[in-house]
């Protein structure tokens, strides 16, 4: 068979039917059309896949072929290839790092602080008045500022005012 350029190709395997130079040429490790080359044009590109949690990295090397080699991912959407439980479909955890490859540390993780005085009285602190900080885990911080007004008929020295706060994360 003779094609626009002047090249002329030949069946490349009588004995199959599926092999020949009118063929187009699939992913299959074979010589569909007959051309002298295998799979060209249709081989998929595989990213090193370091940590094995199916995200390849995207700096890594890459390698073409029909199907997924061991060690390698279909995508290069990895942003931690040494930690299997850092990757796009990881949750985001409060732990310093970016679990789920989106560009943020810790930006899902929201805690809600219970304050409780020693007057028996408590109080939620709204999510977005605490943040996590890191190591520890479940660290709960924020800046509060207190007034507090009582109607007390005697002065009480502030030396012998006290207030105890205690910080229950969960």
């Amino acid at each position: 068979m003779e094609t626009a350029a002047g090249n002329v190709y030949f069946d490349s395997d009588d004995q199959n039917p599926l092999v020949n130079p009118g063929m187009p040429e699939i992913c299959n490790e074979i010589d569909d059309d007959s051309d002298g080359l295998v799979d060209e044009g249709v081989l998929n590109t595989y990213y090193f896949d370091g940590d094995l949690d199916t995200y390849g990295h995207p700096d890594g090397p890459t390698i073409q072929a029909c199907t997924t080699p061991e060690g390698y991912a279909s995508n290069n959407a990895d942003c931690d290839d040494t930690n299997a439980n850092v990757n796009p479909a990881h949750p985001e955890v409060c732990n310093g790092l970016d679990d789920n490859c989106d560009g943020q540390v810790d930006n899902t993780w929201y805690l809600s602080c219970i304050i409780q005085t020693s007057m028996a009285m408590a109080m939620e602190i709204p999510h977005y008045m605490s943040t996590c900080d890191g190591p520890p885990v479940g660290m709960c911080s924020m800046m509060m500022i207190v007034t507090m007004k009582m109607s007390i008929p005697i002065r009480v020295p502030r030396k012998f005012v006290t207030i105890s706060i205690t910080i229950v994360t969960g």
